[in-house]
């Protein structure tokens, strides 16, 4: 039971990422504009699509290609996002430890994102389990 409520309230939190993805040239983290460019911005959602419908492995690789460029145009807010949901889609592969140390990574590098408030839901989440 607490799987599905847990994955329909990550299903919700997906939805606003896309839609905030969708409003490239609004999103501000931290007064900074984002530096993302299109191609990689649908990459990143069609990553988020893949994730929704429970295709992690294809999910992962989408967001494995951006992360890195996210991070070289130093767009935050993006980054932030793929990094999260990379460890979302380990995670959900039974790879805990490597998504435990992405959560984490979500959380001390960009400390104030809607990702680094997903990261530790999900922490807290795996914790509560064990």
């Amino acid at each position: 039971m607490w799987a599905k409520a847990s994955q329909s309230l990550l299903l919700v939190a997906a939805a606003g990422l896309v839609g905030c993805a969708a409003m490239k040239s609004q999103s501000r983290l931290f007064g900074r504009p984002s530096f993302a460019n299109a191609q990689d911005i649908a990459i990143f959602e069609e990553g988020v699509a893949l994730a929704a419908n429970l295709r992690f492995r294809s999910a992962e690789e989408r967001f494995q290609q951006v992360l890195g460029r996210f991070l070289e145009a130093g767009d935050a807010k993006y980054a932030s996002e793929a990094m999260f949901w990379l460890g979302y889609c380990r995670e959900k592969q039974g790879r805990h430890q490597e998504a435990t140390e992405l959560y984490y990574r979500v959380i001390a590098s960009y400390a104030r994102s809607r990702a680094a408030e997903l990261s530790q839901q999900r922490l807290s989440l795996s914790q509560a389990g064990q």
